[in-house]
């Protein structure tokens, strides 16, 4: 007779352990999700504000001479053959000026496409 009293006794904490383990579970994944959702709210507007803050930063170079003369002298020899020298030495120089990793400059025309870039190397110690 105290065999099934046992046996009803470990069932039930059996049953409840499982259940309680299962509520913690899924709170836990609810609370997870909850601040996944949130951690990418916050990079989202962090994105967005960087974004703003390099336009704003960015903005008037396509006003600045320096800029008008390079690309008025590689509109003159577009339809010309070759590289982008003087392209690439100036994009080298804006790319010490601001500190910049990486500058580009594409010249689109009908029938080609030529592109000139730089790339700051870092500094090996």
């Amino acid at each position: 007779m105290l065999v099934p009293v046992v046996l009803v006794m470990v069932s039930l904490i059996a049953v409840t352990e499982w259940l309680i383990n299962r509520r913690i579970s899924t709170q836990l994944e609810q609370q997870t999700a909850q601040q996944l959702d949130t951690s990418d709210s916050i990079f989202q507007k962090f994105e967005q504000m960087r974004a703003q803050e390099l336009i704003t930063q960015y903005r008037s170079l396509n006003n600045e001479p320096r800029y008008k003369a390079l690309l008025q002298a590689e509109a003159q020899t577009l339809s010309a053959a070759g590289d982008l020298k003087t392209t690439t030495d100036f994009l080298e120089a804006r790319v010490k000026e601001y500190g910049a990793s990486v500058a580009t400059c594409t010249f689109l025309t009908e029938n080609s496409q030529r592109f000139a870039v730089s790339i700051r190397t870092p500094a090996r110690t």
